[in-house]
């Protein structure tokens, strides 16, 4: 019997978008082993496979620490001042750390480590394989998790410069859409590692079946769902605010839920919406699971943005017959059609965005055409299962290309 393929999965870890992708092989475990490299300082989760916290170094502290303190005693590590390495405020990680890192994959010897998204597991992972020498070469898979990873990066100088030497080291890309794959390649990538998948949706896709019995939005609660009701780099959440200012009278009965919100659209949208007492609501975090039922009662999602991917509260308006409001970004104009699979409204211009809402929330006939249309597509483009096939396919392949040359 062949021994399972050891996959290392590099990022934030506790983040819904990672887990949903690394269970997409939990239904192959006999041919698929799975540990984690958690660079996060938010605590790592609870998952049924082992998981390495660089933070705190548990993985480390639980397994090494014994057999290797009087080796680093001896070498005097420990009272050297440390090189610390910062990763563009992703967080920050000291040689000893790293050293500490290299003996956990000197254990695990993975075939393949998957670098869930460019910034911060693919910076981190690079400055492991650049200063460490970690004894062999697995298989590196790079997975870009959205739009601001390439796009929006890219035009940073120093980002630009890591991103190239990212993607030069790297084995293999994967985008969560298409856009990202033109970026990689004018940035340098080799056509040859270029993923042969397509655009993935960074969880993995979405279980239509969980959606089955939703209505059209037409019989649906009037609830409007703002999911990423912040202001950053990739949103303005602000312009969001006036477009509700503008909408919000003019749509009859409603009910709003935001979350994600930052402590200034928190603020203001208490300010401006307070007087609608129970009706609207804004959260800083709510749980997937709450998130998910939400969708099956919410009639629109309120989702414009400066710079994203597909983004995954797409897909799931998509399958719980939700109607998106996003913005024409390069990432997606080319891929979903105005009043067709969305209704477009730019992040910056208020008033087309509370006019896409009223017709949203007013039109049934155009709703209800959205919601079939998207939920018919949803398999195709983003149904779990297919999206299962493809990538246990892909790590298959990047096995049987290595023709038993990794050494450990």
């Amino acid at each position: 019997m062949l021994e399972p393929i050891r996959i290392l999965f590099i990022g934030e870890l506790h983040s819904s978008h990672a887990l949903s992708w690394i269970d997409l092989l939990s239904s192959s475990k006999k041919e698929f082993e799975v540990y984690g490299l958690h660079i996060s300082s938010t605590p790592p989760p609870i998952v049924d496979f082992p998981i390495t916290d660089v933070m705190h170094l548990s993985f480390f502290q639980q397994h090494f620490l014994v057999k290797f303190n009087k080796f680093y005693n001896h070498i005097g590590l420990k009272t050297k001042k440390q090189k610390i390495e910062k990763i563009h405020s992703y967080g920050q990680y000291n040689s000893y750390q790293l050293t500490n890192i290299k003996r956990a994959l000197q254990t695990f010897k993975p075939h393949i480590v998957h670098t869930l998204g460019v910034f911060p597991a693919s910076a981190f992972f690079i400055r492991l394989i650049s200063e460490k020498n970690i004894g062999y070469k697995p298989k590196w898979i790079v997975q870009a998790r959205g739009g601001p990873d390439i796009a929006l990066n890219r035009k940073s100088p120093i980002l630009e410069k890591e991103i190239k030497s990212i993607l030069d080291r790297c084995d293999y890309f994967i985008a969560d859409n298409q856009q990202n794959y033109t970026y990689a390649l004018d940035m340098g990538l080799n056509p040859e590692k270029l993923s042969t998948t397509g655009a993935v949706p960074g969880t993995g896709g979405i279980d239509t079946a969980l959606f089955d019995d939703v209505p059209l939005p037409s019989k649906k609660e009037r609830l409007i769902l703002w999911p990423k009701a912040y202001n950053c780099i990739q949103s303005d959440g602000m312009v969001v605010l006036e477009a509700l200012r503008l909408a919000l009278p003019r749509i009859g009965k409603f009910r709003l839920i935001a979350t994600a919100a930052t402590p200034d659209v928190e603020y203001w949208f208490n300010e401006f919406f307070g007087h609608y007492g129970t009706q609207v609501e804004i959260h800083a975090r709510l749980p997937r699971e709450q998130l998910l039922e939400i969708y099956r009662s919410a009639r629109v999602l309120l989702a414009p943005s400066l710079s994203d991917g597909i983004p995954n509260s797409m897909y799931e308006a998509m399958a719980s017959h939700t109607v998106p409001i996003l913005s024409p970004i390069d990432t997606i104009s080319s891929l979903f059609l105005n009043n067709i699979h969305t209704i477009y409204a730019p992040n910056l211009d208020p008033a087309a965005i509370a006019e896409a809402l009223v017709r949203a929330m007013n039109d049934d006939v155009l709703a209800d055409s959205i919601a079939k249309t998207n939920r018919a597509w949803l398999p195709t483009l983003a149904g779990r299962n297919r999206i299962r096939h493809i990538v246990t396919s892909m790590y298959r392949k990047l096995i049987s290309e290595t023709h038993g040359k990794l050494s450990f």
